[in-house]
């Protein structure tokens, strides 16, 4: 015997015997095609999720590494500013004594010359020498300054005037400057 079918919702009709209960798809079965499509479609779509946060993270790295590149430069900057500052200022106050300006930032195959630094804290020229503290981290002759490797190092420099007799020439001001590795 058969009962009646009785609609439980737009999809399904439920049918039911003394043998079994059947649950059977009417207009519902096209909707269930849809769903089963759907979930292909978003396994599919799970591919772009994954290239999406490939792309995402990827953008975060390139702006993690660019920010610490900016840094460094700036370090490197500071770094330069000091170096130049401590050397105006001993330039500016020649009283024979060592000012030492620590933690300087050299980047391999830097150079310095004499009459670079002699021009930029307004020495004539011959009036800066530079001493070779017999550091191995620095190529270092009378009148030019290399740095061998990455480093970070120390400068002393001695400014005095020629009437104190620490002048070898006919300068001012003269001033020698050392070198160091930490």
């Amino acid at each position: 015997m058969t009962q009646p079918l009785r609609r439980l919702d737009a999809r399904t009709v439920f049918v039911s015997s003394r043998h079994s209960t059947e649950l059977k798809f009417s207009a519902g079965s096209r909707m269930s095609d849809k769903l089963l499509s759907l979930g292909q479609k978003g396994q599919a779509f799970d591919a772009y999720h994954l290239l999406i946060g490939a792309i995402l993270g990827f953008s975060v790295l390139l702006i993690i590494v660019s920010s610490i590149n900016y840094f460094e430069g700036l370090r490197m900057q500071v770094s330069q500013e000091r170096f130049f500052t401590g050397l105006n200022n001993a330039v500016d106050q020649p009283n024979g004594e060592i000012l030492l300006i620590d933690d300087l930032i050299f980047q391999a195959d830097t150079s310095y010359t004499s009459r670079a630094l002699e021009r930029a804290t307004g020495l004539e020229e011959g009036c800066l020498v530079f001493d070779d503290s017999g550091s191995t981290a620095f190529d270092v002759s009378p009148e030019l300054v290399t740095a061998k490797e990455n480093i970070i190092g120390n400068i002393s420099a001695i400014c005095s005037t020629n009437s104190d007799g620490f002048c070898t020439s006919s300068c001012q001001v003269c001033c020698e400057i050392t070198f160091n590795a930490q």
